[in-house]
């Protein structure tokens, strides 16, 4: 048998194309991929949630505007966020990171001084 007919037969029962591939599409659009940080917008209802949070863990340090924000997505998300914190010499800049379990409440994870 001719192996372009055995091809052209066994293409559609191996849902092999012979046309170019495309990249297929996803449901998620422009939502963050798991497992990678993402920007988000230091305004986002999220980022400040998440500074809110850590503010009341860190009741006893004034936290600035947020100047950097990023989010994972894992089981739950990662927001991690730079901002200005006032010191008794001027402002530092430290750097939080807080998660958000499935079930709605926040954990601390870390802060660090840069």
């Amino acid at each position: 048998m001719n192996k372009y007919v055995l091809a052209s037969l066994l293409c559609p029962v191996f849902g092999l194309s012979a046309s170019t591939p495309t990249a297929p599409e996803t449901p998620l659009g422009d939502a963050p991929l798991l497992g990678g940080y993402q920007a988000a917008s230091s305004e986002a209802p999220l980022v400040q949630e998440a500074k809110s949070f850590i503010q009341k863990q860190f009741a006893t340090m004034n936290l600035r505007d947020v100047t950097e924000a990023y989010v994972q997505v894992v089981a739950g998300l990662n927001v991690r966020f730079r901002c200005a914190v006032q010191a008794e010499d001027g402002c530092e800049t430290w750097e939080f990171l807080a998660f958000r379990s499935l079930d709605g409440r926040w954990h601390f994870q870390s802060a660090s001084r840069l």
